[in-house]
């Protein structure tokens, strides 16, 4: 839904062609801990996030 916000953000009466050009355009949409990247194809890519439970305690991790 953020994506779709985002795309409708900069054109919210778009429909047809127009709207098929604001979907093929790359873009970042960010959320409270996460930030997903489009490409111009719909393929979407994010940052792998890892976490260590440890003694019962979880912490985020850098590989």
């Amino acid at each position: 839904m953020a994506y779709l916000a985002d795309v409708l953000e900069e054109d919210p009466r778009a429909k047809g062609e127009r709207l098929r050009q604001l979907l093929s355009k790359p873009r970042e949409v960010s959320a409270p801990g996460w930030k997903l990247t489009m490409d111009r194809f719909g393929d979407a890519s994010a940052e792998l996030k890892f976490f260590l439970l440890r003694d019962g305690e979880v912490s985020e991790v850098r590989p």
